[in-house]
């Protein structure tokens, strides 16, 4: 509408779309050399470090549909064919339910309404436990899904700004 542009940008993102946003900002300089980005942001990234999640895991509560949701999908991802994950009445419906329903849903149930917010009702047992202890020898596709989707150090082609929560101050700024 006859505003003036240029080709000089900015990425943020806010909870997986921060991590996607710092992921982006890794692959930045080997992906797309030719954006001009001149910073990233990001506001409450989602992180996949495993002691961010088997801390959690054990415990009751809103939050395991997103370990159910991160479950499903490197057991689909990286193809598990193993021990069993999930308890048998969830089991035996853990597509159907995966592909039918969301995390928020004001017209009909959500994911959390389904799945419920009791870990022995959602995890088969033995999966619970190794999840819990972070030890994925008996399911290595959690170990292969941690190792690929956990961020790592890179070198920075623009400023990255992390907010992660009140405490926030200047001191937040890498360049």
């Amino acid at each position: 509408a006859g505003l003036p542009t240029n080709d000089r940008g900015a990425m943020v993102g806010l909870s997986q779309g921060g991590h996607a946003t710092i992921a982006a900002a890794a692959e930045h300089t080997a992906y797309a050399p030719e954006l001009d980005i001149r910073g990233f942001a990001v506001a409450g990234p989602a992180s996949v470090f495993p002691n961010h999640w088997t801390a959690y895991v054990s415990y009751d509560g809103p939050h395991l549909v997103y370990h159910a949701l991160l479950v499903y999908a490197w057991s689909k991802h990286y193809e598990h064919t193993g021990l069993p994950i999930w308890q048998s009445d969830v089991e035996a419906q853990i597509d159907e339910i995966m592909e039918t329903h969301c995390l928020y849903d004001p017209d009909s149930d959500s994911l959390g309404d389904v799945l419920g917010t009791t870990a022995g009702a959602i995890f088969h047992e033995d999966f619970l436990a190794a999840y819990g202890a972070g030890d994925f020898s008996s399911y290595p596709f959690m170990a292969t899904g941690f190792a690929t989707n956990s961020l790592k150090a890179y070198e920075q082609s623009a400023p990255l700004r992390i907010y992660q929560g009140t405490g926030d101050d200047e001191e937040g700024v890498v360049e």
